[in-house]
């Protein structure tokens, strides 16, 4: 009997074949030296912080990340950390666990001693410091962040970076569903007469790649209703998404004088783009000599540095009518730039 009851515990411990095939939204792994950040036992807040960006995700861009599974992994460097999006390498970065990232936020004169590294979100360039130089670079004025507060700060850039992969067509359904509860009426003009659940799944990514937030879905919906009787075209329908959320979109770029910098294209150039495509038969690509369009991005670079080193977003300004086209000539050599039409500037 002692046997069979072993026996059946042992059948009950093993996985079911299908758990197999599941596959984690999101995931981070973790070498054995940072496993304590991960332990509230030892006094890890890794947990702690990942919730919290969870809900700042949730209210900021307007939809709710998945879980995010915290695993050990002992292949990986005692200090290294890896964040994979359904099971692909997404980023990794060796944090120096018992050590804190000293950032010179600009002002500091006197440079501290530590180990040279870059900040994993942003590639800032920051040292590692000892507990002991810890209070002395404080005082030189240099920013100083504990390796969880690191690796949770990277983790948000990847949310934000990756969010358009991460909303689901189970997500787009649970977020619909909460908006018929409020408004049933938009939802049943626009679902699915006009659009279906993965047509508006590709706005709703098309706005979350660059970084718009869905929260006001149902000013989206509305504005999918009036435009999506004319076309189908995902792409042109996020873009009058994006007019209509015209306020939002502005507010996460202006100064504290609700000023907006910009780098403004010359119409010359707008012009050109506008004729190509012109002569595409369809928007799908960009019709322009691959080496011209790669000119476009360095001289783009080049011209919102200056904004980048007066603390400014680097953003472009263009006609509505090539914006998109702007954005993906930029984007191969630096996604973070920001591409505004005349459109989405509140008045």
């Amino acid at each position: 009997a002692d046997l069979e009851q072993e026996e059946a515990s042992r059948v009950q411990a093993t996985p079911k074949t299908e758990d197999l095939l599941t596959v984690d939204p999101l995931k981070i792994e973790l070498g054995y030296a940072l496993i304590p950040l991960a332990d509230p036992k030892q006094g890890g807040d890794l947990l702690a912080r990942i919730q919290i960006i969870r809900q700042q995700t949730a209210t900021k861009m307007g939809f709710i990340v998945p879980v995010i599974r915290v695993v050990d992994n002992m292949r990986l460097r005692p200090n290294e950390y890896r964040v994979r999006l359904r099971e692909a390498n997404i980023a990794s970065y060796e944090l120096a666990a018992d050590q804190f990232l000293a950032m010179n936020p600009g002002l500091v004169e006197e440079e501290i001693d530590g180990t040279p590294t870059k900040e994993p979100a942003f590639g800032l360039p920051a040292v590692w410091v000892n507990h002991h130089d810890r209070d002395r670079a404080l005082r030189l004025g240099y920013t100083i962040v504990e390796p969880s507060a690191v690796l949770a700060t990277h983790l948000t850039e990847l949310v934000m970076a990756h969010a358009d992969e991460l909303l689901s067509r189970e997500d787009v359904q649970a977020l619909i569903k909460h908006v018929k509860e409020k408004a049933p009426s938009v939802v049943e003009e626009l679902i699915p007469t006009h659009l279906t659940i993965g047509e508006l799944q590709k706005v709703l990514h098309n706005l979350l790649r660059e970084r718009v937030s869905i929260r006001n879905l149902e000013v989206i919906l509305e504005t999918l209703a009036d435009y999506a009787p004319r076309t189908r075209d995902t792409e042109l329908l996020a873009e009058y998404c994006r007019h209509r959320l015209a306020r939002e979109i502005c507010a996460s770029y202006v100064d504290e004088e609700d000023a907006l910098h910009v780098v403004t294209l010359e119409a010359r150039l707008e012009q050109e783009l506008l004729d190509a495509l012109q002569r595409a038969e369809t928007g799908e690509y960009i019709p322009i000599d691959p080496r011209r369009a790669d000119v476009i991005a360095t001289n783009a670079l080049q011209a919102v540095q200056s904004l980048v080193i007066m603390g400014h977003e680097p953003i472009v300004l263009s006609s509505a009518s090539v914006r998109r086209y702007v954005k993906r000539i930029i984007e191969r050599k630096q996604p973070r730039v920001v591409v505004l039409s005349y459109n989405e500037i509140d008045p």
